[in-house]
């Protein structure tokens, strides 16, 4: 297990590193008002994202972490398609209805590919639980060159806002493409079989979509509200700030660096899971608690220390990013004591899928959080007129509270299964 996570680690932050600097460049292309831009539309299309897709890329996450590794494939495949479908009929009647109101339909297009081609972020999370640490780091790395290509190209020509809201859609199927080409060329020849063909007939008709489409449900509200909680400081902003796309370019510049930091706390946690839940019976979970805390110090050691190299690091972000993105540096500060928590919350999270507890208790956390993240979002933007910097400190304080929420809700089943 220690040698797959230090592959998709290596990759990932190899990867990520490249996509850093070149990100830093193109903020500096696009300036702090058009960060901003893009940053709120990028914004808006995540959330829409949650509602559109049926709540399958969560679904199909909670279902892989509730079964065992021989559904993982057909739970995969499943909700990809359902969420394609589902985003792809909601983007056409978005445009059917409302066209007349949106002015940049270039830009909505762009926004809409990327979205739609969101179904594929769920193979990355089914390898990255699978251990198949080949294909993370080759879907890692292809990514990460895409994306600064890209990037790079568009500065060179010149291009304009709608191209960057295409590259994130365009990377992802570009680097899909790469991996999975042998096999794509396959499926294509079985498709126009007609014996794979009756065969694919058949496995549409045993899907169980009553449980994708209940799960989707609960889990798409549990998704859209903790999206809700983590994208509402940009929100806010945009409605409070004095200087609205300002603010929205320093807060979106400092949390882009910010959430680099975030797929180690992910991989870390769905690597422990994956491990567990091949080794033992899914249904165990007194020692799957037991078997989280046991990798709890170790990952409480990367954790802490990342979040001091993200504190140390915010001036020099600052000084990479350029004058138009002076102030930075605070929010930066600000976020990195957000880190530990963030990733905490996400190591109980994992198990309490793993749980498999009751619906209701996907969402009443989340809920609480919102609620929570809204009201000091209000009082630090529009009451103290701190800009940026009160939407960090708020995002901070509701992820320490989220993180004690999920420890208790934990507490609770773990308690349970220890009489059980």
């Amino acid at each position: 297990m220690k040698k797959n996570i230090f592959i998709i680690i290596f990759s990932r932050y190899g990867g990520t590193f490249l996509i850093g600097i070149s990100g830093i460049l193109i903020s500096r292309y696009l300036g702090v008002v058009q960060t901003g831009q893009l940053g709120f539309l990028q914004t808006i299309f995540t959330i829409l994202g949650t509602f559109a897709g049926l709540g399958q890329i969560s679904a199909g996450s909670t279902l892989m972490l509730s079964t065992n590794k021989a559904k993982w494939n057909y739970i995969n495949n499943v909700s990809s398609i359902i969420y394609t479908l589902s985003t792809s009929l909601f983007i056409l009647f978005i445009f059917t209805f409302f066209r007349q109101y949106i002015d940049q339909k270039l830009i909505f297009f762009c926004l809409s590919f990327s979205l739609i081609s969101g179904s594929l972020d769920l193979f990355p999370l089914r390898w990255e639980l699978e251990q198949n640490s080949k294909k993370v780091a080759s879907f890692s790395l292809w990514s990460s060159f895409f994306t600064v290509f890209l990037r790079i190209l568009g500065a060179l020509f010149s291009l304009q806002l709608y191209y960057f809201c295409l590259l994130p859609g365009l990377t992802r199927i570009l680097s899909f493409y790469i991996i999975y080409f042998s096999k794509i060329k396959k499926i294509m020849k079985e498709v126009f079989n007609e014996k794979h063909f009756s065969n694919f007939i058949n496995q549409v008709k045993q899907v169980n979509y009553k449980e994708h489409f209940n799960l989707g449900l609960i889990t798409g509200l549990e998704s859209f509200l903790f999206n809700g909680a983590q994208r509402l400081d940009i929100l806010m902003l945009r409605k409070f700030a004095q200087e609205p796309l300002t603010s929205i370019g320093l807060y979106v510049g400092a949390n882009k660096y910010f959430t680099f930091a975030i797929p180690l706390a992910g991989i870390v946690t769905t690597a422990v899971a994956g491990n567990f839940i091949q080794k033992n019976n899914v249904r165990d979970k007194s020692n799957m608690i037991k078997f989280f805390e046991q990798k709890l110090p170790k990952f409480l050691f990367y954790i802490i220390s990342i979040s001091i190299v993200i504190f140390i690091a915010a001036p020099i972000l600052e000084n990479l990013l350029g004058e138009d993105f002076k102030g930075v540096r605070e929010v930066l500060i600000a976020l990195s004591f957000g880190y530990l928590p963030l990733s905490l919350s996400l190591w109980f999270n994992k198990q309490i899928k793993i749980c498999a507890i009751s619906k209701k208790d996907y969402v009443i956390v989340p809920f609480i959080v919102i609620v929570i993240n809204f009201l000091f979002n209000f009082y630090f933007i529009d009451k103290l007129k701190m800009g940026a910097v009160g939407a960090a400190y708020a995002t901070t304080i509701s992820y320490w509270i989220k993180t004690f929420l999920f420890f208790m809700l934990l507490s609770k089943y773990k308690s349970k299964f220890i009489k059980s």
